[in-house]
């Protein structure tokens, strides 16, 4: 997944040396044009979407968030996936339905170290966290899941963003929401597609196409917090990594 670059970020050139290069990171298999709506995507359509396991208390792991894979040792995710979570396990790459043992084969990583945004809070404010694997990932056409209440196969869905004052508007009434410059918001006026409970940590990605070569996906937002799910007049809200990359890059070792 290419993260978007800030030229001049203080301390980038430590950390470029840890991000991946254009020539191994962003590749899909995904032929374009897309379908705008929900579908289950393919094996290797998303390599680096990755799922976050959670000890359920009966000996063995149940995913709920999402993540995604920025470099060989690192995955982001929201911080909410992460406060508190002293139950959070494994990292898991690979996987492409939750409910087979034989359509791919995943491989979970352990957890090093978890970082939150210094400035989170319960109102999901800053809501982004890194979290350090336990050893480097091989990059391979790894496809992966997020969950989601109604499939245990990984989905996806084309989705616009939204007017940053479109969206201050739609959660004028929500007092604790803040829509500012760390927020990106996309999703339909309409609703009926959009991101849910289960969905948070995971990445918006944008396409980036250049005449003659392969399209490169960039990792635009996480996975957030909205309103109920898909709900009309209400677009998911989610953290705008642009904003973050300093935060990032001084967060990666």
């Amino acid at each position: 997944m290419i993260l978007s670059r800030l030229s001049e970020s203080p301390g980038s050139s430590a950390a470029d040396n840890i991000l991946p290069g254009l020539a191994e990171c962003g590749n899909s298999n995904v032929t374009l044009p897309r379908i705008v709506g929900g579908r289950n995507v393919n094996q290797g359509d998303w390599p680096w979407v990755a799922a976050l396991g959670y000890d359920n208390g009966r000996g063995n792991v149940s995913f709920s968030c999402g993540a995604a894979l920025i470099s060989r040792r690192y995955v982001l995710t929201a911080a909410h996936c992460v406060d508190g979570q002293a139950g959070l396990r494994v990292v898991r790459l690979g996987e492409h339905d939750l409910s087979r043992t034989t359509d791919a084969v995943h491989e979970d990583f352990g957890i090093e170290s978890r970082t939150m945004h210094e400035n989170y809070d319960t109102n999901f404010s800053n809501d982004i966290a890194l979290l350090r694997l336990d050893r480097d990932v091989v990059f391979k056409m790894y496809t992966s899941y997020t969950d989601q209440r109604s499939s245990n196969i990984l989905r996806d869905v084309a989705v616009p963003v939204v007017e940053p004052a479109s969206c201050v508007q739609s959660y004028a009434r929500f007092q604790t929401v803040r829509v500012d410059e760390r927020i990106l918001c996309a999703g339909f006026a309409q609703g009926g597609r959009d991101a849910c409970q289960g969905d948070s940590g995971g990445p918006l990605m944008s396409p980036v196409f250049n005449p003659g070569e392969q399209t490169k996906y960039y990792l635009v937002g996480v996975v957030s917090l909205g309103f109920r799910c898909a709900e009309p007049g209400y677009p998911g809200i989610y953290s705008k990594v642009s904003h973050f990359m300093p935060w990032i890059l001084r967060n990666i070792n």
